[in-house]
């Protein structure tokens, strides 16, 4: 009631401003939550203190005689005190349930606030889980579209070299076919000149023979006497009609030959038209191409295009929201600016990676080359050292079979040596018993035979060692000149092995080509004795690979080594070769039989020499310049596929992306209906300091949770 009293000081005033004071109250009386019925109440209460002010003032200001009047008043005032106590005691009774409904009220807003909140702490999570996982598949995009064009880039090479070499080969086609034309033109001319010569001939036998039957005719009946010199002018009729069909069959002749011309004519202008048609054709594929490169780089920028308006809409919303608020979305700001410094960061650091990748990948093709290089050095050594094995098992078992000789000597030495002794000792043993029967001759005569007998046995046990040990010994070096023997059979069946095999396998085919290449650095260098002992192992590596035989018989011809040249021209021959690689051969082999025979022709033979090696250099360019390419062309199509699959995957991901903004947007049209709500129930409330302020966070919550939501939607769209 005390918020009444400036309506009711105001009444007192200008009681005539009905209308200015129904609305304030009704104002007064929505901010306080007052229901329908208590303003209605309120209005009457109003107009009974306007009422009552109004018999008060009559009252006030009436005559002393007026008793009816001031009666009247008087009873009027009663029962506007009478109003004015049910109105305090309503307006009491209003107070107290509505301060018990805004209690219960903010309770439950409390409880909802806080449920809210924690729905909005789990959205808030499952955002960032959605931001990272929207991050790592707008990396896999990125990687898709390098990936992509790259393989775009290699496929523009190619179709341009493919284009190039079409071109060339249609404009010479077409040149060919144009020179073909020419020709056949030119006969077609000598003909037609021919022909109409022949025709000439033939209407001038044709007249000349008219002209005979014209005058024939005339002078038929005149000459009946001239018999002779008719028959002359039928002779004449006869030679003139010969020359006609000679004539005729001259023009036939012409007429045939202008028809295969005209045949020749037709088949050259078709194969031209062909040239032309494979032309367009090729030219067409290359449109086609061309096209396609052009749309797909339209729908890339038609994307660049939709991501940058969508970055746009982010901006403008972004700079809504900071007008709605300033303070949260300053901060919004700086999170966004420190995330793309991140981001930027990290652009940088997946650079720096990829820097780092290249620089290790070009140091792993160093040490490949370096383990080439060492590989081949390694065979080289194994070589060596295999013919070094080879060399000392024939050293180690000639060796053994000395050793076995001399232990046999001196074990038969040894043996000859016991047998004396054991004769001796018989002979000492006979000597003993035949004395025995005069053992009473001394004890000083019967020690001395026996002490020399116990020498005589020690003799003979040690010889009895000694031989055993010369056994041993015997026994042992045999052993040893088994085991030589048993090294060098393996040596010589691995040898053999080695050059029955024909596919030396992956990793010695691989060997055998860095030593090719190796001995061609060597022999590019001047180094003629090492490249041909790398093109030596090469072709001992993969013996049926000409290339290799052939390279090896050049050096050894080069180093002066006719004989191992043609031995190795022989072995080339023997391998399945060209026609061109067959007749270098001979002609290499039948030099090489030169050399060998002594003829000296050094400057042939180093002219030669270096046209082969050129011819050697250049095939194997070739061969390499086709792996290189049919290498490019496994690689495109891998990339090709890979880029289907990205593609698909992008499908995916877009899918993804647009479910997931979905979801987004329905999360946010609740959380917008849930503070609709909330605003409802505070607007149905007293609206006291506290929960302005409440409300005023829960809608800047909403405003920020809106704002965050389709700045990320619009940044990773843009992405």
């Amino acid at each position: 009631m005390a918020d009444l009293q400036p309506l009711m000081q105001q009444a007192r005033s200008s009681p005539h401003t009905a209308a200015s004071l129904v609305f304030e109250c009704k104002v007064h009386s929505v901010l306080y939550g007052s229901t329908l019925a208590f303003l209605s109440r309120g209005f009457r209460a109003w107009q009974s203190l306007v009422e009552g002010e109004r018999w008060k003032g009559q009252l006030r200001h009436a005559p002393a005689d007026g008793g009816g009047t001031r009666l009247r008043a008087s009873r009027e005032l009663e029962t506007f005190r009478s109003v004015r106590k049910e109105l305090l005691r309503e307006s009491s009774s209003a107070e107290a349930s509505r301060r018990g409904a805004a209690s219960d009220g903010e309770a439950a807003l409390q409880q909802k606030l806080e449920a809210m909140q924690g729905e909005l702490l789990a959205e808030q999570s499952q955002v960032q889980t959605l931001k990272e996982q929207l991050e790592a598949e707008r990396l896999a995009s990125q990687r898709a579209s390098h990936q992509y064009h790259s393989v775009r880039a290699e496929y523009s090479l190619l179709t341009a070299t493919a284009t190039t070499t079409a071109r060339a080969a249609a404009a010479d086609g077409e040149a060919r076919g144009q020179a073909q034309l020419r020709e056949v033109q030119a006969e077609l001319e000598e003909t037609e000149r021919e022909r109409e010569a022949a025709r000439r001939e033939a209407a001038e036998a044709t007249k000349a023979a008219d002209e005979l039957r014209r005058k024939l005719d005339a002078k038929v009946r005149e000459e009946a006497v001239r018999e002779a010199e008719r028959a002359t002018m039928g002779a004449r009729l006869a030679e003139a009609e010969e020359s006609a069909a000679l004539a005729e069959e001259r023009a036939a002749k012409a007429e045939e030959a202008r028809e295969r011309a005209a045949r020749l004519a037709d088949e050259l202008r078709a194969s031209v038209e062909a040239a032309r048609s494979e032309r367009v054709v090729l030219a067409a594929e290359h449109t086609a191409a061309v096209e396609r490169l052009h749309a797909e780089l339209a729908v890339a920028r038609a994307d660049a295009a939709g991501a940058r308006r969508e970055a746009e809409e982010a901006v403008r919303s972004a700079a809504e929201s900071q007008a709605r608020a300033q303070l949260d979305e300053q901060g919004e700001l700086a999170a966004l600016r420190s995330r793309l410094v991140s981001f930027e960061a990290r652009l940088a650091e997946e650079a720096r990676l990829a820097a780092e990748a290249n620089a290790e990948l070009e140091m792993a093709r160093t040490e490949l080359e370096a383990l080439r290089a060492q590989t081949a050095e390694q065979l080289r050594t194994a070589l060596e050292a295999r013919l070094a094995a080879e060399a000392a098992a024939e050293e180690a078992k000639l060796r053994a079979q000395e050793e076995v000789n001399a232990a046999t000597v001196r074990a038969q030495s040894e043996a000859e040596g016991r047998h004396v002794a054991e004769s001796r000792a018989a002979k000492l043993q006979a000597a003993l018993e035949a004395k025995g029967a005069g053992a009473a001759s001394g004890a000083s005569e019967g020690a001395a035979p026996q002490a020399m007998v116990e020498r005589l046995r020690a003799e003979v046990g040690e010889w009895r060692g000694k031989a055993r040990q010369a056994a041993e010994a015997r026994d042992e070096a045999e052993a040893r000149r088994e085991a030589a023997e048993a090294r060098a059979e393996e040596a010589e069946a691995q040898r053999k092995e080695l050059e029955a095999r024909g596919q030396p396998g992956r990793r010695g085919e691989e060997e055998a080509r860095a030593l090719h290449a190796q001995g061609l650095w060597l022999n590019a260098q001047g180094k003629v004795a090492e490249a041909r002992v790398a093109f030596e192992a090469a072709a001992a590596i993969s013996p049926a690979r000409a290339g290799y035989v052939i390279s090896a018989a050049n050096m050894a011809l080069k180093a002066g080594d006719a004989e191992a040249a043609v031995e190795l021209y022989e072995r080339a021959r023997r391998l399945r070769l060209s026609a061109p690689m067959e007749a270098m051969v001979a002609s290499k082999l039948a030099l090489a039989v030169e050399a060998r025979r002594g003829v000296p022709a050094k400057e042939r033979d180093a002219l030669k020499e270096e046209l082969a090696t050129l011819r050697e250099a250049k095939e194997i360019e070739m061969r390499e310049a086709a792996e290189e390419r049919e290498t490019l062309r496994e690689i495109i199509a891998q990339q090709q596929a890979q880029l289907q699959e990205h593609k698909g995957r992008g499908a995916n991901m877009s899918a993804r992306h647009y479910e997931l903004n979905q979801r987004l947007l329905a999360a946010v049209e609740g959380k917008r209906a849930a503070v609709r709500g909330a605003q409802q129930l505070l607007a149905s409330l007293a609206p006291s300091a506290e929960r302005r302020r409440l409300l005023e966070i829960t809608f800047r919550a909403l405003v920020w949770h809106t704002t965050f939501s389709r700045l990320s939607i619009g940044w990773h769209q843009g992405s």
